[in-house]
Order: structure tokens, then sequence, then C-alpha cells
């Protein structure tokens, strides 16, 4: 089990929070900001991707320069996803025969953006 909890506050509608990436066919994860939703994606390098988004009542609930709340858990068979005290958001990989092993991320680490982005 992977489980993120951070807290951010912007004025931004869109950017990334957090970022773990490697070449491609190696995991990866990202949490951002879409748009005024919250999204978590990332592909365990075999090309299926997982995918679960909060969005809100309106395009700017989430960048209001106040401090928001994320947990972020990926338990071998979905993502879920919970930002401040809304319900808790969850999303199925397409093939759940597949276990997270947190070792194989051995790509670098970017949280608040990419460098050269």
């Amino acid at each position: 089990m992977l489980e993120l909890q951070l807290e951010f506050r912007t004025s931004e509608v869109s950017g990334v929070l957090l970022s773990i990436t490697a070449p491609s066919g190696s995991p990866s994860l990202s949490l951002e900001l879409n748009s005024g939703k919250v999204i978590m994606s990332g592909d365990l390098g075999d090309n299926n991707p997982l995918y679960v988004e909060q969005g809100f009542s309106n395009h700017y609930a989430i960048c209001d320069n106040r401090w928001h709340r994320i947990q972020a858990v990926y338990n071998d068979e979905e993502l879920a996803l919970k930002v401040d005290e809304l319900d808790q958001k969850y999303g199925l990989p397409t093939n759940i025969n597949y276990h997270l092993n947190t070792s194989v991320f051995s790509g670098p680490l970017y949280i608040g953006g990419i460098p050269g982005k």
C-alpha cells in the first residue's frame, strides 16, 4: 500500500503537486491540479493507467489560496482520493491482478512542480 497525505494552498487552477517519474516502461505516479480538479494518476510500468479525480462545485473552489488537505491511497486494487471533507473518490485499475511494489519507484520525486516546466 502507498499512502500520501499533504496540505497545500494555491491560486493556480492547474499545476503539479507531486510527481514520481521515470523512463517509459517504469512506474510513475502524479498528483496534480487540472482546471480546478484534483487528479491522481499513475502507471505501474505496464501501460495499464490508473486514474481518479475529485471535482468541485466551481472551477476555483480548490484554488482559493486557502489550505486544503489531500489524502491519496493505492492499496493493490484501487486508488482512493479524499480532498478536505468531501466524500472519498475511487478509481479501479483496468487490470487488478497487479500489486504495487513501492520499491520499483526509482525515478526522481518532484513536489510542487517539475523542473523546466
